[in-house]
């Protein structure tokens, strides 16, 4: 990721990008204004407490498209919650998707990196998970680790570059248990446990894979996987309250995805 002001300064790196966004200036998070480190610094040395760092909450819907939001102007999809965050926080009205298909654009969105650099091009990886030798990659949630904040994704993750994977301290996936590995609880077991399976598998395959959303689910609402990922970023928020630590939260939802008309 590169960015650069049009006063003709050198492009700051990703790394950078994301040190001055924390690091300098004032930041809206949420509503709440973040006082810039050097005001934190002062205040600490006159025995005040230090600025709090931002939270950082991912929400991702899997093929939702931008202008489909009440905040974007949509005459008739209502979408409130939505409407609230991008009031209280930011909307990037100029981001572009950079791959048509699944883990290509995810690995990108994590690292930072074209496709044709990471050499993630499909959604199904090569042997050993790894990105085009040589390329350096250091994904959202490592950075985030290693300066001090927790680090947790719940829904569909889906990158099988495992360079591209790291840096979580909790996971939790909505996809098959073999499609994010490493996780520590499967949404899949849990709605076999709870007798929702066949209503799940229904809508995830009906007559044809492409038939997904074209059909009345059968699945209680508190059952679905977007209902089930929530509850488990929930838990992840408050516990990293109770921690007193900052957090680097992605929800993955599956949906919208299909159907593709």
């Amino acid at each position: 990721m590169k960015r650069s002001d049009d006063a003709g300064r050198q492009p700051l790196s990703r790394r950078q990008f994301l040190g001055q966004a924390l690091a300098a200036g004032g930041m809206i998070v949420a509503g709440a204004r973040i006082a810039p480190a050097a005001d934190s610094a002062r205040r600490s040395a006159q025995g005040g407490a230090p600025a709090r760092r931002p939270n950082i909450l991912i929400l991702h819907a899997d093929q939702h498209n931008a202008r489909v939001l009440g905040c974007a102007g949509h005459p008739d999809v209502k979408t409130p919650n939505l409407d609230k965050l991008a009031a209280e926080g930011m909307r990037f009205e100029r981001a572009y998707c950079q791959d048509a298909i699944c883990v290509p654009s995810r690995t990108s969105l994590m690292t930072g990196l074209y496709p044709r650099t990471t050499g993630v091009l499909w959604n199904s990886g090569t042997d050993d998970g790894q990105v085009h030798p040589g390329v350096r990659v250091e994904p959202m949630a490592a950075w985030f680790k290693a300066h001090g904040y927790r680090t947790g994704a719940f829904g569909r993750r889906h990158l099988w570059a495992k360079t591209a994977d790291t840096g979580w301290d909790v996971t939790c996936t909505t996809s098959n248990p073999k499609g994010d590995p490493g996780d520590t609880e499967y949404y899949y077991d849990w709605v076999r446990q709870i007798g929702q399976w066949d209503a799940f598998d229904r809508d995830m395959t009906g007559s044809s894979k492409f038939e997904l959303n074209s059909l009345v689910s059968e699945l209680t609402p508190d059952a679905t996987q977007e209902a089930w990922a929530s509850r488990k970023a929930i838990d992840f928020i408050r516990q990293s309250a109770a921690e007193e630590k900052p957090f680097f939260c992605w929800v993955p939802y599956l949906h919208p995805h299909q159907p593709y008309t």
